[in-house]
């Protein structure tokens, strides 16, 4: 289902615009993360400090770094795993 969505809206639109949809898209998952921990309503699931810690600094990350493509986030969360 997902690939078959992405391949119709990349079809669609130009690559300027998947472009920036792939920005906001990662700046609005970092502000998911830092809502799931530190929000009005954080997820129960996350009760480790060292996970709060890693998903709170992932989320900063795609905040505050510039970050283009989806392609990307892999490499992103596992260098903030690794530290």
């Amino acid at each position: 289902f997902l690939t078959t969505y992405w391949n119709r809206m990349t079809e669609s639109i130009s690559m300027e615009q998947l472009a920036g949809l792939q920005r906001r898209a990662l700046v609005n998952l970092g502000g998911c993360l830092i809502a799931r921990v530190d929000g009005k309503s954080p997820v129960e699931y996350l009760d480790d400090p060292v996970t709060k810690d890693t998903v709170r600094a992932i989320g900063w990350n795609l905040l505050n770094e510039p970050h283009e493509y989806w392609e990307d986030l892999p490499e992103t969360i596992m260098n903030r795993i690794d530290h």
